[in-house]
């Protein structure tokens, strides 16, 4: 069995090195051309599994920011040969009994986004992150953020407007009802002026001039 082998499927090749040992480490030259293209040269190094790169530009999104809630925003680094899973550890600035940790798998992202809940209301959050795999951790990069001071009566708009439309319901029924009196009366007036009506023939004529 060959120690190297390349395969190739349509535009992509793929090179497997067996039995890989430290003297198999190192920079690899691959050579593209044909008939019809100048050749094209691509560098590989190939080295050992080692831990992920730290991430990058993480931040919190200042947009997002809320009086609950704010969302976390990093570019994952090189996870080096490995799965890498990304760890956000958060909590109150200057209390560090009340961390909370959560893990999020790398989703082969170039950008990842994490939203934090629950949070209070005006004040300073601690947030971290750091990536690990099967060989170790990543630095740890941290940052701080303040949430949004509550204003009370905020969040009242929508419930303020169902009770407002209760209340305009309401009017409206109102005047249906007083509507309907004042035609009862006035179908009662025509009774007697002009003649007898039945039961059903009189609550006929009234349902006829409401659609009216």
């Amino acid at each position: 069995m060959l120690k190297f082998d390349i395969e190739t499927e349509g535009l992509s090749s793929f090179l497997t090195i067996r039995d890989v040992n430290i003297e198999d480490y190192g920079m690899y030259q691959f050579s593209v051309s044909n008939s019809i293209g100048s050749r094209l040269v691509e560098w590989l190094h190939l080295k050992p599994i080692e831990k992920p790169d730290s991430p990058t530009d993480f931040h919190v999104v200042q947009e997002e920011i809320s009086e609950t809630s704010a969302v976390l925003t990093w570019t994952p680094g090189f996870d080096n040969g490995s799965p890498q899973t990304f760890y956000v550890t958060y909590g109150k600035k200057g209390d560090s009994s009340d961390r909370i940790t959560k893990f999020i798998a790398h989703k082969r992202k170039k950008e990842m986004t994490y939203t934090l809940r629950s949070l209070e209301s005006e004040t300073e959050y601690i947030a971290s992150i750091y990536a690990s795999n099967e060989i170790g951790f990543s630095q740890t990069i941290s940052g701080t953020f303040i949430t949004l001071k509550h204003i009370p009566g905020k969040q009242a708009d929508f419930p303020v407007a169902l009770i407002g439309g209760s209340v305009g319901g309401g009017v409206a029924a109102v005047l249906v009802i007083i509507g309907v009196i004042f035609i009862v009366k006035k179908f009662r007036t025509s009774v007697r002026s002009y003649g007898f009506l039945t039961h059903s023939a009189f609550y006929g004529l009234v349902l006829k001039h409401l659609a009216v």
